[in-house]
């Protein structure tokens, strides 16, 4: 055998392998995944009932996330102010990512007790209490879904994907209703927010919908979903099974997703998605040589 001729291709092969490596790193380098969780459970201090899942449901999420490269901030029965503080941190975790990276992915998942009211969306939190005007955010202690529309619009350019297990099974469904809004909870969630008003948004930020953004929910339009009889609802139990398949699209993903659900809960629960991405998302890409695979075994630092 020609020892240099081998010597040579040892090198080039050694080569090419660091320059893999490098490009995978590079890859890593300009991506930035950022992901807040929430999942409430006890709302033993609320006016609405306790659910059984939605711990175990966040907490299963943040790992497959972290295995995908996220970096992941997990609530766990939270209440308003905490919601809050957190969709802040989010957003400005957001902002300064973007200053350091190509492209940054904002990914939001929530479990636990959702309401519709005149068109909008409203997380219920550990200590609402939806005996008063849900639209009275400080009294009943709800948090606004474009409390986090507004976070990532001033992100801005960011890909979004949020993701809404909610409403569940008994979530609170009396007429609650002031002299001047009349304004009554309505089981599930609404699919887009509706524009506020100057009352609304005193703060004069961006609530509107977000651009490029993925949409997914639990269950259609003024339904409830299940919260399940296993250690997850349907809906997460059948994501974390899915959502580290290599080469599946998010819109591939869910509509899988969305099928078994509805076939497991024959028909009851169809959950739906909306989507404005400008392009293909994957939370999991096709390994094109998974001989070459070079992996990251530790999961990037929570924020």
């Amino acid at each position: 055998m020609n020892t240099s001729r081998f010597s040579v291709y040892r090198v080039i092969s050694g080569t090419l392998l660091v320059l893999a490596f490098l490009a995978s790193q590079a890859v890593f380098a300009t991506t930035s995944r950022v992901a807040l969780v929430i999942g409430n459970a006890d709302y033993s201090s609320s006016s609405a009932q306790s659910l059984k899942n939605p711990v175990r449901d966040a907490k299963g999420m943040s790992e497959a996330l972290k295995k995908l490269k996220f970096q992941v901030l997990r609530l766990e029965n939270a209440n308003q102010a905490t919601m809050e503080n957190a969709f802040r941190a989010f957003g400005q975790k957001l902002k300064a990512d973007a200053k350091t990276h190509d492209d940054v992915v904002a990914l939001f998942y929530y479990s636990g007790h959702g309401a519709q009211v005149n068109g909008k969306n409203y997380l219920l939190s550990v200590n609402s209490n939806t005996n008063y005007d849900v639209t009275d955010v400080k009294r009943s202690g709800v948090v606004p879904l474009t409390k986090l529309f507004k976070e990532l619009n001033a992100a801005d350019k960011t890909t979004n994907i949020i993701i809404l297990d909610a409403c569940r099974d008994n979530p609170p469904t009396k007429k609650v209703a002031n002299r001047n809004t009349k304004s009554a909870v309505v089981k599930g969630l609404e699919w887009l927010e509706e524009v506020e008003t100057a009352a609304d948004n005193a703060s004069g930020a961006d609530s509107s919908d977000p651009k490029n953004t993925f949409l997914a929910f639990a269950t259609a339009r003024d339904k409830v979903a299940e919260d399940g009889y296993g250690v997850n609802s349907p809906y997460t139990q059948h994501l974390l099974n899915h959502i580290r398949t290599p080469g599946l699209s998010v819109v591939k993903l869910f509509r899988k997703v969305g099928n078994l659900v509805e076939k497991d809960t024959y028909g009851k629960q169809v959950p739906w998605k909306s989507s404005s991405l400008r392009g293909a998302f994957y939370f999991q890409e096709a390994l094109k040589n998974p001989s070459f695979d070079i992996g990251f075994e530790d999961a990037p630092p929570s924020f």
